[in-house]
């Protein structure tokens, strides 16, 4: 019984030695600098930075939460590889392993969080997540092996080939979506990033959405004031609860299409919709905004009257107002 128990506490302090070299030789071999913890991101797209410390080390692979695996090769010349990964609402789980001659010699996890402002079970991040910001002096020290990291926008200029812009290796995928914003497309970045101080990032977002996006859309702001009726993101200000920034797959850059952004909130209006048939303009051509205003109305519900008859080419008023 004794020599039982004697190997017993051996197995364990030996499972637990292995253990504490494997850890010790994962933390000394890669080091995962990009994103620091626990990280809730606003948009889709995460960029995983790895370092690696051992030139033994010839492979990397990257796994997301929707089963994509991104595989990397190693340079013996080179330490720092940065991969940009597409996130699932809510928690993610990423895997970063390393390989020498396809034998695994790394692994770790990083869980994520992709927030958004569509739908409300994604609204609030759980706890445990922060808000860790990239374009800092110490991260960017990293990279500028590889990247330019100083921005060479000229103010109010339009790039006339994107790829010249130093944003535009690391955040193309932002315009991935056919449907995109102006600035975005034209890469004037500071029109939106960086007009407020922050300590956390060179390149903050603005502190109220509403106000960057008044600037340009002046007549929004002349409509929402002058109509008796406003919808509840017009009165908060979000206008990135429904318009994605950069782009969409959608017109207008909308985060969804017409109806499935409608009823994310409206939930109860669906069965409304199935009701009216083939007639109601949500039901045949899956817009709610054909018969509604989906900024403000003069009219209750946001209902305009005649709105549902515009032709195909003034369709775009019932988002860009006039």
């Amino acid at each position: 019984m004794l020599k039982e128990s004697f190997l017993i506490k051996l197995f364990f302090l030996l499972s637990f030695l292995l253990c504490f070299q494997a850890n010790a030789g994962q933390t000394k071999d890669v080091e995962i600098l990009q994103p620091v913890g626990e990280t809730f991101y606003e948009s889709e797209n995460a960029t995983i930075v790895i370092k690696i410390n051992n030139k033994k080390i010839d492979r990397l692979k990257i796994s997301t939460e929707d089963g994509s695996i991104h595989k990397i090769n190693v340079k013996t010349d080179k330490q720092i590889y940065c991969k940009t990964v597409k996130l699932d609402f809510g928690d993610n789980s990423i895997f970063v392993r390393a390989y020498s001659k396809d034998k695994k010699i790394f692994q770790t996890m990083r869980e994520l969080y992709f927030r958004t402002d569509v739908y409300r079970k994604y609204e609030y991040t759980p706890e445990k997540y922060n808000k860790n910001y990239f374009h800092t002096t110490k991260n960017e020290y990293q990279c500028k092996k590889c990247h330019k990291m100083i921005s060479n926008e000229k103010k109010g200029e339009a790039f006339e080939n994107p790829k010249e812009s130093n944003c535009y290796n690391c955040h193309n995928k932002l315009l991935k979506y056919k449907d995109a914003h102006a600035p975005s497309v034209n890469w004037v970045c500071s029109s939106c990033h960086g007009h407020n101080y922050s300590k956390f990032t060179k390149y903050p977002p603005p502190l109220k959405i509403n106000k960057s996006c008044l600037k340009c859309h002046k007549k929004f702001d002349k409509s929402f004031k002058e109509k008796k009726y406003k919808h509840e993101p017009v009165v908060e200000g979000r206008c990135n609860r429904c318009h994605d920034s950069h782009s969409s797959p959608n017109k207008y850059f909308v985060k969804l299409p017409p109806n499935k952004l409608c009823t994310v909130c409206h939930a109860t209006k669906s069965a409304t919709v199935k009701e009216e048939g083939s007639d109601c303009a949500a039901s045949s051509e899956n817009n709610c905004a054909k018969c509604h205003n989906p900024h403000s109305s003069d009219h209750k519900y946001f209902y305009e009257p005649g709105r549902q008859n515009k032709k195909k080419e003034e369709e775009k008023s019932m988002w860009m107002e006039e």
